[in-house]
């Protein structure tokens, strides 16, 4: 990721609409699959490390990420230690980690091998371990957004599913999430193509803060629902 976007995310993500929805879905997954109260838990991709706060709520937090700098940013004094390394090749022993999660990592231009990764997250991962996993959905929703973060491709739920399978995985839930605002996302991709000047890096940042109420709504529903569509695609699978 390019060192001014992750400087611009880390100085507004701890308010962002988004950032804070997400944390709810995911801490409502957690809930629902987790039943140690104290497990070591591997994040692949952590950059900042800011998903360190949901994390080490159950257990204890180590993070990998590729980019040196990430760890220039983190706050992690507390809640857990990143380390340098490649996804691909993580610097870990077999059977490890009760739970490996990687969140909107595999998308990314520079991966070449998905699978590979989550054939690694299925190494380190102890027997009955869980791999939760969240990342961009559908490739026809790239929007201007995607250039800034060097996105490869966004998946569809199927497609994840097949995957963590031939890693190995036996996928316990699969969702889409933003299942919401999907109307209203599309409708400004839709606008996107007649305003083609590429979104600048403070856009980044731009808030609604009501959004995050939509999201706190599907993370109560996520107990008893999957959700058709939607922007995110999570998926917890086991070892």
């Amino acid at each position: 990721m390019d060192p001014a976007i992750r400087k611009k995310m880390r100085e507004c993500e701890d308010t962002l609409w988004y950032s804070l929805g997400m944390d709810r879905i995911v801490m409502r997954l957690m809930d629902m699959y987790i039943d140690r109260p104290k497990n070591f838990i591997l994040d692949i991709g952590c950059d900042t490390g800011r998903s360190f706060r949901v994390l080490s709520r159950y257990g204890d937090v180590v993070g990998v990420d590729k980019a040196r700098e990430a760890r220039e940013y983190a706050d992690v004094s507390d809640q857990g230690k990143i380390f340098v390394g490649d996804a691909a090749h993580l610097p870990f022993d077999n059977n490890s980690f009760h739970i490996v999660t990687c969140f909107d990592v595999l998308y990314h231009r520079w991966v070449a091998d998905d699978v590979g990764i989550m054939r690694e997250a299925y190494r380190v991962l102890k027997s009955g371990g869980l791999f939760i996993l969240k990342e961009p959905a559908f490739d026809w929703l790239r929007s201007q957004h995607d250039v800034l973060y060097e996105t490869r491709h966004r998946y569809t739920r199927r497609e994840l599913i097949q995957k963590l399978k031939a890693a190995g995985f036996s996928v316990q839930k699969s969702t889409y999430a933003n299942f919401l605002l999907f109307p209203l996302a599309v409708f400004t991709r839709i606008i996107e193509k007649f305003f083609t000047r590429l979104h600048s890096i403070d856009s980044l940042c731009a808030d609604v803060p009501v959004f995050k109420y939509f999201l706190f709504t599907e993370a109560w529903f996520l107990r008893f629902v999957s959700f058709p569509f939607g922007l995110s695609i999570l998926c917890v699978a086991k070892k």
